[in-house]
Parts: structure tokens; sequence; C-alpha cells
């Protein structure tokens, strides 16, 4: 006579005390009702499972294709370095070669030549040889604004 087996079910039930869980809520719309703000001492985050289908449309409209969001992030991790920031800054005043740029900045001619690089590299900076000497200037104006904006940004902050 076989033995008779028993449902798995109920023994995972047993073993786990599995308590089914129970259906959530429908999604209510946003606008038909109003969250009272949390405590600022609490993590900023939705109290509420709730999607407005109209803002989530806008939203993955604006999303950028993975190579953009790249070439992006590739220019902050550029401008993220102190170093190169101060080049830039000194650029922006007009082309220097890097000898004049090692003297401003105060560091080593090996230094400054090899955050240029990076900053070439990215086509931030352009080169201009004339005989021996590699003048450097801003290649691109768009970054030298956001350098600009940023730092008039910052300097407002540090006067309040």
């Amino acid at each position: 006579m076989p033995l008779a087996r028993a449902p798995v079910v109920p023994i995972l039930e047993q073993l786990f005390k599995y308590q089914p869980v129970p259906a959530l809520p429908q999604p209510q719309h946003r606008s038909d009702r109003t969250i009272a703000a949390p405590p600022r001492s609490q993590a900023a985050t939705c109290t509420v499972l709730s999607v407005d289908e109209e803002r989530l449309a806008l939203a993955k409209a604006a999303e950028l294709p993975a190579a953009v969001v790249r070439d992006v992030a590739d220019v902050f991790k550029i401008l993220g370095d102190p170093t190169r920031l101060s080049i830039l800054r000194a650029l922006g005043s007009g082309e220097l070669c890097v000898c004049e740029l090692s003297e401003v900045l105060d560091l080593s001619v090996s230094a400054v030549s090899h955050q240029l690089r990076k900053l070439r590299d990215r086509g931030v900076v352009a080169c201009r040889m004339d005989g021996r000497f590699a003048h450097y200037r801003v290649a691109d104006p768009f970054v030298a604004s956001v350098l600009t904006s940023c730092i008039d940004r910052v300097t407002v902050g540090m006067a309040t």
C-alpha cells in the first residue's frame, strides 16, 4: 500500500507560519485626497502608494538615452576635480600655456599637463601649438558658463 503524501502547501504553512498577505487597496489619484506632510524628523518619502499618470508620462518622456546620461555624467565628473576647476577658472581670463598655468596654480608642469590632457580628451579645452609652446583655452563656452553660474551661486550663498 503506497504511502499517502501530505499536500505541500499546508506543510509550508506550518513550517514558516505562513500568513496570506491581504490585498492592497487600489491606489487613488493624488488629487482625490490631501495628505498631511510628515514631520521634518521623518525621511521625505511618500506615505501612500499612488501614481499620477500624467506626471508619470511627462517624466518618462523626459528620459534621456543611456549614452547621453553617461556623457553628461562624464562632464560633471571632469568638473568635479578642484585642480581642473582651477585650470578652467584661470583659462576663463584667456589663453595660457602650460608653464603659465603651472605658475598661476602653484603646481608642477607635469601635474597641470596631466589634468589638461583629461580636459582636452573630453573636449572641454583646446590646444594651440606655437612653436614649442602649447597654449590652452576653454573650447566649450557652455562649460565655462556652467562654471561661472555655479561659482556665482556658491559665492552668493556664502555672502548671506
